[in-house]
């Protein structure tokens, strides 16, 4: 099954969007309606998970990826939900200060109706942070616990029904927060912002499509950021480090589509 990357212009979309090879159009839309309706039921399923992890050296909390397993392993059973990450490559590695590490990974995030054998794909970035040689495995584990985390809309935070208090919690009563970090310059969000509408604009476009994939692409880099949402409202609240892999991923996906374009006018 195909999926949509992010490299490709708005004018080429349609020929992606047509039903998979041996499926009608009537069975193609019926098979997404009945993976949809499936996903919602477990959507109805979730509960809330607790933060039971907690990072000793910069003092916060956070889901662990088991509790998300445990979770979501008899409701994906229950409403006949195949799921599956594949790693697909190794973006790019690059130091952080003198002995930490930063992983990004490519994952290929598949969700399959059980019954119909129909499936869907998309391929998601994960990063891991490691002072030592574990960042792919980190990258891979966090991609695979967000991936169900935003899919399914996991509420987090806080002690969820039945569940054990964070280390955080029993020592002083509430959740600590991590470290602050700088916060994200008013330039790097006027760059944001201007990355995003270049990317995004495409000339005679009715004005409410392209509101559609602006946010879109801000959606896109939330799941980048393991955010659950983000907009133009929100860029204020990014941190400098944030800001930082944005602007990466932002230029990244510009030069994708400044070689498409190239490789199409070469072929015209």
């Amino acid at each position: 099954m195909e999926h949509i990357p992010f490299d490709v212009p708005t004018t080429d979309l349609p020929k992606l969007m047509q039903p998979p090879f041996g499926y009608r159009h009537d069975q193609w839309l019926a098979a997404r309606r009945d993976l949809a309706l499936k996903k919602s039921k477990a959507r109805e399923m979730v509960k809330r998970i607790a933060k039971n992890g907690t990072n000793e050296e910069h003092g916060y909390s956070f889901v662990e990826a088991a509790d998300v397993y445990d979770l979501m392993r008899p409701i994906l059973a229950e409403c006949q939900l195949g799921f599956e990450v594949e790693f697909i490559q190794k973006r790019v590695e690059r130091a952080i200060g003198s002995s930490a590490t930063i992983t990004d990974v490519d994952l290929l995030i598949t969700y399959m109706d059980l019954e119909t054998g129909y499936f869907e794909q998309k391929i998601l970035n994960a990063t891991g942070l490691d002072h030592g040689d574990k960042g792919i495995y980190k990258a891979y584990t966090g991609g695979e616990k967000y991936a169900l985390i935003i899919e399914f809309m996991i509420p987090t935070g806080g002690d969820a029904e039945g569940g054990r208090p964070t280390k955080a919690v029993e020592a002083s009563g509430a959740e600590q927060e991590p470290p602050q970090e700088p916060a994200i310059s008013s330039e790097q969000i006027g760059q944001i912002k201007l990355k995003v509408e270049t990317l995004c604009k495409v000339p005679g476009e009715p004005v409410e499509q392209r509101t559609r994939r602006v946010n879109g692409m801000y959606s896109s880099l939330a799941m980048k950021l393991q955010l659950k949402e983000l907009n133009v409202a929100l860029l204020s609240g990014l941190s400098e480090g944030q800001a930082e892999i944005v602007l990466q991923h932002l230029d990244e996906w510009l030069e994708n589509r400044r070689q498409f374009e190239e490789r199409k006018g070469v072929a015209k």
